[in-house]
């Protein structure tokens, strides 16, 4: 809410609507800017974060019709994706993939069936770092097949939820620390 309330009336008008925030008495004013990491379900609520760098990082975009987060599984894979994009900001994006003979709960470890790569872009379509795991663990802890109707339509889903930490590097040298990870899917 804030951040569309800054870019259509400016930074006057958003000092403005943070002070009645904070003079409401509802929440403070850092509980309402500042984002925090979901909680760790297993409802199915498409739902992920973790700590980038010591830093919270969870999936937003500013387009409507741009999904933030997607996840897919099989009986022998899981990926799921999420990310941050914004007009004016870089582009972040996470892939996590598990491939196994039967993917299941349970942890799977870089090289042993897990892997993952995050991608930063520069604002404006700059370069595009791409960094991929080098150590780290992915852990499965829920998997189950579901089925809901609506308007007399079946849909079919898989709840895939879980836990993950991971290193990664880009050619360049520059590397991030993943830590303290959560994801909630519907996988397709």
């Amino acid at each position: 809410m804030i951040k569309v309330f800054t870019k259509s009336h400016g930074v006057a008008s958003c000092w403005i609507a943070l002070a009645l925030l904070a003079g409401s008495g509802c929440k403070k004013v850092e509980e309402i800017v500042a984002p925090k990491l979901p909680d760790a379900t297993q409802d199915g609520k498409n739902t992920f974060g973790c700590m980038l760098d010591d830093k919270v990082w969870v999936p937003y975009t500013d387009h409507v019709l741009d999904d933030k987060m997607d996840a897919n599984y099989s009986s022998t894979s899981f990926r799921v994706s999420a990310e941050q994009y914004d007009d004016g900001t870089d582009h972040t994006q996470f892939d996590l993939y598990v491939t196994a003979a039967n993917v299941q709960p349970g942890t799977y470890a870089v090289g042993q069936g897990f892997s993952a790569q995050f991608e930063r872009q520069k604002k404006g379509g700059g370069s595009i770092d791409t960094y991929s795991t080098s150590t780290g663990s992915l852990t499965i802890t829920k998997v189950e097949a579901r089925t809901s109707t609506f308007n007399n339509v079946t849909s079919r889903y898989t709840v895939v939820a879980g836990t993950f930490s991971f290193t990664a590097a880009a050619p360049g040298g520059q590397t991030v620390v993943v830590k303290d990870g959560r994801f909630d899917a519907q996988a397709f």
